[in-house]
């Protein structure tokens, strides 16, 4: 996994300190398209493949009931917890 230290996040959201989403435009390391996910102990990195190549993600927010969203070049994606494939995909032509 790459080294936080040297990620750039370009979004950070969470519901308490032990569920922590934040997302990279890979502008600096090879993070495009990845989606971290802390629980208090670990952070993993999820690469989102599915749809399209997400080069970069922008932002990253989600809802009590447990769905995240991330906006990206490519569009809006919904996942359930982000360790997931994509649930829903609404491609950026949609916002045109």
């Amino acid at each position: 996994m790459t080294s936080v230290t040297s990620t750039d996040f370009s979004g950070i959201w969470g519901t308490s300190n032990t569920n922590v989403f934040a997302v990279s435009t890979g502008t600096i390391t090879s993070t495009a398209g990845t989606i971290f996910h802390y629980n208090g102990n670990y952070l993993t990195a999820t690469t989102i493949t599915s749809y399209n190549t997400f080069s970069s993600i922008y932002d990253i927010w989600g809802s009590p009931e447990g769905d995240v969203f991330a906006a990206s070049d490519q569009g809006i994606l919904r996942c359930a917890n982000c360790q997931q494939p994509v649930q829903e995909y609404l491609p950026a032509t949609f916002f045109s």
